[in-house]
């Protein structure tokens, strides 16, 4: 069950509700917040919302570690082997937490001095920041949660906590400052909610692994979670870095100008992504499911079906959901970038974003490769990958810089994501062999993808009645492929009965 198509298609959705609900309010309640704190609080109290995503850095790995770990176990008869496992994840992610709160607590009363505002706003900054690294144990706790949850596919209790928490991350402050008008009060809600979620977190862990009532960590365990969160560290630090990388150089080569060019319409496509981390967070756990399966005698038959099927699958269905809004971006951004930020933007940076678009499609199918790896326990591969990879970008976004400008970069950016693509789908053949045959099935549609992405490229400057009309002719293939070489006539079948099923339901 834990590994089925359908409750793939259930993660998928469940977890594209937690992700794009909650951005919708933070858009909707931010100028509120705006006025309600002023400019300069305002400003201090964003800072102190990635202050809260970055105490994640601190987590070292483990809690995608542990969500493997758990899926491994519960995969086989290990239960009560699964609660120790997350009763150590708890243990090492509470110390790390206690040591970045107390590491952001020192680093908030020295930065609170550093800033340029009267005393009695100075002091309220230090107060409201000191009040946010009580959060940082919290955050990591609820990384190990997560992990229990994620394994055994519970994203709908997962999301339906998620968001009328985050939502209340903006309109929770947006209430209590009305009664107490401090920067104080607003950070005391962000902690508030994160206490709130891993309490809800808890009541779902033990829902649906009972076992953590009478769990005691498990210290040799924690150096499998250790070195493999180790690695997974290491390639989830570099990979941001490699991503975000470019557009500091361009800002120190060029200009902050030619930087927020290239940024700008970065942001927007690589927000496209978000629609395959939706899929790969549930698919993750499962493919982890699947290869445990495998390792034991009872489950050797099946493993190869099962991972090989999830693998295609997951690949096809973020293929349908990524290629169309980035064949768009393609052909289209010039017009969206003029609409959405002026000619200025449109003129300069609509090369760039229509490179990156493409990437973008490239960067979202090679998740799905990552996601075996590091399923499989092969973790140090992506590491070893990450830091090739970035070794081999620098030199070459130099050079591109020097000739092509921002263009360059964004050509360069693409091209890294379609080799590294292209190695980690090897890396992944190799640590389980059965996905060539998955590969080869998913070759047309995938030569289809990039080939309209290519057609796309040269079309970009046409017409824009025949871009218009060129558009589901670069797209339909890619799905049709997807569609006759890429699923199985059974699979068909099934997936025409449910859709079927599904309208007569609604």
């Amino acid at each position: 069950m834990l590994t089925g198509s359908a409750t793939l298609i259930r993660s998928t959705l469940w977890n594209l509700a937690g992700r794009v609900l909650p951005l919708v309010v933070a858009v909707a309640a931010t100028p509120f917040l705006v006025g309600a704190l002023g400019l300069a609080r305002w400003g201090i109290f964003a800072l102190a919302l990635s202050l809260v995503g970055l105490f994640g850095v601190f987590d070292l790995g483990i809690g995608r570690a542990l969500t493997r770990l758990v899926a491994a176990r519960i995969a086989g008869p290990d239960r009560a082997g699964a609660a120790a496992a997350v009763m150590t994840g708890l243990a090492l992610l509470a110390g790390l937490g206690g040591v970045a709160g107390l590491a952001a607590a020192a680093g908030a009363w020295g930065y609170a001095g550093l800033l340029d505002l009267p005393a009695a706003l100075r002091d309220e900054v230090r107060w409201a920041l000191l009040v946010l690294a009580l959060a940082a144990p919290l955050v990591l706790v609820n990384a190990a949660l997560w992990g229990v949850l994620a394994a055994h596919q519970r994203f709908a209790g997962a999301n339906l906590v998620n968001l009328p928490i985050l939502a209340l991350y903006y309109l929770g402050p947006l209430a209590v400052l009305q009664i107490w008008d401090s920067l104080i009060a607003a950070t005391l809600v962000l902690v508030a909610c994160r206490a709130a979620m891993t309490w809800a977190y808890w009541r779902l862990g033990v829902a649906a692994l009972p076992e953590l009532l009478r769990a005691r960590p498990d210290w040799p365990a924690a150096l499998v979670l250790l070195r493999q969160g180790g690695w997974l560290t290491v390639s989830h630090l570099l990979g941001p870095l490699a991503q975000h990388l470019d557009r500091f150089i361009i800002a120190a080569r060029i200009s902050a100008e030619a930087a927020a060019l290239y940024a700008t319409p970065f942001d927007l496509v690589i927000r496209v992504a978000v629609l395959g981390q939706a899929v790969l967070a549930g698919v993750f756990p499962a493919l982890a499911s699947a290869l445990a399966m495998g390792a034991g005698a009872m489950g050797a038959g099946r493993a190869p079906e099962a991972a090989g099927r999830l693998f295609r699958h997951a690949v096809l269905g973020i293929l349908v959901l990524v290629l169309p809004p980035c064949m768009g971006c393609v052909l289209f951004a010039d017009v969206l970038l003029g609409w959405w930020l002026g000619p200025e933007f449109a003129g300069a940076g609509a090369v760039p974003m229509r490179w990156l678009a493409a990437g973008v499609v490239l960067f979202a199918v090679d998740g799905v490769a990552a996601a075996v790896i590091d399923g499989a326990g092969r973790a140090g591969r992506n590491a070893g990958l990450a830091v090739a990879e970035l070794a081999l970008y620098l030199p070459v976004l130099l050079v591109a810089l020097d000739g092509w400008g921002i263009g360059g970069a964004a050509m360069v950016w693409s091209g890294r994501a379609l080799l590294v693509a292209v190695v980690r789908a090897r890396l992944a053949v190799v640590v389980h062999p059965p996905l060539a045959a998955e590969l080869r099935a998913l070759g047309p549609a995938l030569v289809a993808a990039m080939g309209g992405l290519g057609a796309a490229l040269v079309l970009a400057e046409a017409a824009p009645l025949l871009r218009v009309a060129a558009a589901p002719a670069l797209v339909l293939p890619a799905i049709w492929f997807g569609w006759r070489h890429g699923l199985g006539a059974a699979e068909r079948q099934a997936l025409v009965a449910r859709v079927v099923l599904a309208l007569r339901l609604r």
